[in-house]
């Protein structure tokens, strides 16, 4: 149950911490666009991004992204919204992830083989034989050793069995090689048993030589020098049909670590304890191997300490890629700009040769509709600079530098170098700014349609393999 508990209080801990949160967060101004429950998480993004922990990490490469994309907002309260958003998206993620490792670690541990810490649970009459791999701990000195036992299924009585035995029809070849690789290589016991799972037959197993296999499958091999024959007889009793099956193995002289050796005696121990208790549902381990007092627990329930740090690894990559598509917005912005400047300079162009001063121009391009988005904003800022009183040269160069093109840069250059001195070219240095205009669209267009054509790759290769599997196929079918 300890990963259970582990997992339950994680999850604890997060309601609580949620909770906390909520309470706290009722009392703070911020008009949320979301309804219900994603309302209540991005109140509570928003209020913990304007905690003192996260102000100190916020980003100075996302405050100046921030600061770009929002000119006209305060930068400090653009990082408490976007950490807020971030926020807001882990919430749900951490709440629902820790909600489901307690739910798979309580249904794994529900459905384990070992319950009580000592019993472990058998399979049905007609279950295969169940491999448990355990990991037996000394509480006194700590140490832990894994054993992998063969846990016996649940067996019937002898009435039971005379009442199956009219619908066994098939005879029993018998699997007895255990852990051994083949006949002719045996090393380990084998398994002569009395009976054998699924089937009702009584099995009378005799030995050629009792001295290295035993009826019981028991293999006497330590102080064998050489392999030796040994041939294994089956006499399998149905009603009054009877089957004899011979078996030869080859036994091989065997050679054991010390580990191997305790191994052994556990199980023989496991088995002695398995055997008396084979109408029981449950199979109760022994309190003391080997003259110590041991704990069990499963191998695969440590598998379940590992919910939690993947729930931690997708909140941090859902958290991060944030910030990735704050990058996006940012290479897109600056896509938009590029890609407006040559209907930027041609209109200046044309109003400037229209007779129209600077200042006016660049108002009456800014209340332009079809503008982009993105100029048009930056159009509205200098606007909103120069009926400020701030000096024209001034608000053109921040309007050049907050573009962060060096198109724009090099257009405003060419005006401020005009208002400042006087240049009786301007009008041609103007078209030469247009013509560059042209060639940054031809460029465009093209940059754009290479972009496309490569998009346009993927599907034609997923075509491709279609093709390959169509004709492919019917070659392999063939065979």
């Amino acid at each position: 149950m300890g990963i259970v508990y582990f997992s339950g209080c994680l999850f604890i801990t997060a309601c609580c911490i949620t909770c906390v949160l909520l309470i706290k967060s009722r009392g703070i101004r911020y008009e949320t666009s979301r309804k219900g429950i994603a309302g209540v998480f991005e109140r509570l993004g928003y209020y913990a991004a304007g905690s003192a922990f996260f102000r100190k990490h916020y980003k100075k490469t996302v405050e100046g992204a921030l600061k770009i994309l929002h000119p006209a907002r305060e930068p400090q309260e653009l990082c408490r919204e976007y950490y807020g958003e971030k926020i807001a998206l882990c919430i749900p993620v951490i709440l629902a992830g820790l909600l489901l490792a307690v739910l798979i670690a309580y249904n794994d541990q529900k459905e384990s083989i070992l319950q009580d810490g000592n019993r472990l649970r058998r399979g049905g009459y007609f279950d295969e034989e169940q491999e448990v791999e355990l990991i037996i701990t000394d509480p006194q000195d700590g140490n832990s050793r894994k054993l992998t036992y063969a846990l016996s299924p649940r067996s019937y009585s002898d009435a039971e069995l005379d009442e199956f035995a009219k619908k066994f029809e098939e005879d029993l070849p018998g699997i007895i090689l255990g852990e051994n690789e083949s006949p002719q290589k045996v090393i380990r016991p084998l398994k002569l048993q009395d009976q054998y799972e699924d089937y009702p037959f009584s099995v009378e197993w005799m030995s050629e030589d009792y001295s290295l296999v035993d009826d019981d499958g028991s293999v006497y091999n330590e102080e064998l020098t050489a392999p030796k024959t040994v041939l294994l007889t089956a006499d399998l009793s149905y009603r009054e049909k009877f089957y004899e099956v011979m078996f030869s193995v080859t036994v091989h002289p065997k050679v054991t670590t010390q580990a191997e050796r305790e191994e052994e005696s556990l199980q023989k121990i496991l088995v002695r304890e398995d055997k008396k208790q084979l109408q029981e549902e449950f199979f109760r381990l022994p309190d003391r191997l080997l003259g110590k007092k041991v704990t069990y627990r499963m191998l695969d329930a440590e598998k379940g300490v590992m919910y939690p740090f993947i729930v931690l690894i997708l909140v941090l990559v859902l958290y991060f890629l944030k910030d990735r598509d704050l990058s996006d917005q940012l290479r897109r912005r600056q896509y938009n700009l590029e890609a407006a400047y040559p209907d930027f300079t041609e209109k200046f162009v044309l109003l400037f040769g229209a007779g129209m001063n600077v200042r006016n121009i660049f108002l009456r391009i800014g209340r332009d509709e079809n503008l982009a988005p993105e100029l048009k904003t930056e159009l509205a800022l200098l606007a909103r600079d120069l009926g400020n009183g701030i000096m024209e040269y001034e608000a053109y160069d921040r309007f050049a530098v907050r573009t962060g093109s060096r198109l724009y840069v090099k257009l405003i250059s060419l005006l401020i170098q005009n208002q400042k001195k006087g240049n009786t070219e301007m009008m041609k240095m103007l078209e030469e700014a247009a013509k560059d205009a042209f060639v940054v669209r031809k460029n465009q267009a093209r940059k754009k349609g290479e972009e496309t054509g490569t998009k346009l790759l993927i599907p034609m290769i997923m075509l491709l393999g279609v093709v390959m599997v169509v004709i492919i196929m019917p070659a392999f079918l063939s065979f």
